[in-house]
């Protein structure tokens, strides 16, 4: 008997010798050649997407424990890139948004891409010039438009440019990229220039602009307390009795 499972043994250690390629040196799926990948192994990678998220520190001690810097895949360093912009290393992130760019052998979906992502590390930076310029190249592009195009309302916002903002958002909607709260964002940028405008005292512009706020969405409760306080200013106390009733 114990002759019988010496042999029995002595089998399966062979075969596991023959098979030792299977499981020694394999390479990791990101460190394949998927340059021009249509899906640049997005199964493997995802996983990591949801790190970051929950914690940024494990998703880089992992993307670099596991070779990311070295992949042949883009997939893994734009997953580090966006880690090192979480964790607040910005210039980590343009280092490899920029080396992907430059990558000519990269397929052109992930240059696109590459541009969308420097252009938001830009955004975040505050070098708004160089943003915009890379965001409204991202415009071209199919695939980044819509991100590309709500970075660039995103940018108008933070320099207060309503007038350009509601631009944005109105050509985006023309392009069928409207979303549910399209009406309610025009609205509230109407609104807020038009507090800009009470700060003036330019009271017929924020008028005008208050109601063309309440045009889109007739209950902007901003909007409503500017018309309010325009009344107040002219001293037109039948407009003030009315929009009281109407907020009431």
């Amino acid at each position: 008997m114990n002759w019988l499972w010496l042999g029995i043994a002595a089998v399966l250690l062979y075969a596991l010798w023959q098979c030792r390629g299977a499981f020694v040196a394999r390479p990791l799926p990101w460190l394949r050649d998927n340059t021009n990948s249509s899906d640049g192994g997005s199964a493997v990678i995802a996983p990591l997407f949801s790190l970051i998220d929950d914690d940024v520190n494990r998703a880089i001690e992992q993307l670099l424990k596991q070779g990311a810097e070295q992949s042949r895949n883009p997939e893994p360093l734009f997953a580090l890139a966006i880690a090192y912009r979480r964790r607040g290393e910005l210039d980590r992130a343009v280092t490899i948004h920029q080396s992907l760019l430059a990558r000519p052998d990269f397929a052109q979906a992930w240059r696109d891409r590459a541009l969308l992502e420097l252009g938001r590390d830009y955004l975040t930076l505050g070098w708004l010039d160089r943003a915009e310029s890379l965001l409204e190249q991202s415009m071209a592009a199919p695939a980044t438009r819509l991100e590309a195009g709500r970075c660039l309302l995103r940018l108008h916002e933070m320099q207060r440019q309503w007038s350009q903002a509601e631009a944005w958002a109105i050509k985006l909607a023309a392009q069928g990229l409207r979303d549910d709260a399209t009406r309610e964002r025009v609205a509230h940028y109407r609104a807020a220039e038009a507090a800009d405008a009470l700060k003036q005292r330019k009271l017929a512009r924020a008028e005008q602009l208050a109601n063309a706020s309440l045009s889109l969405v007739p209950d902007q409760p901003r909007a409503q307390g500017l018309l309010l306080q325009v009344a107040c200013l002219k001293r037109d106390q039948a407009q003030v009795r009315a929009l009281l009733d109407r907020m009431l």
